[in-house]
């Protein structure tokens, strides 16, 4: 899971692995889902979460 805009930004690229453990997370309604989920094909997608403490939280699902 990789940052995109800087520092503040809540916007991250995913792989495609990350992608399908994202999917299985939202689906168990183990994470909050993010603002917005962008699918990119096969290569994974792009996610932007509320703030990044849910990302960070989402990052530590995924890992």
């Amino acid at each position: 899971m990789k940052q995109i805009g800087g520092d503040g930004s809540t916007l991250f690229s995913l792989t495609s692995v990350e992608w399908e453990k994202l999917r299985e997370e939202l689906e168990n309604h183990r994470i909050k889902p993010p603002v917005s989920i962008h699918p990119e094909g096969p290569t994974g997608g792009l996610v932007r979460f509320h703030s990044l403490d849910d990302a960070k939280l989402a990052l530590l699902a995924i890992a």
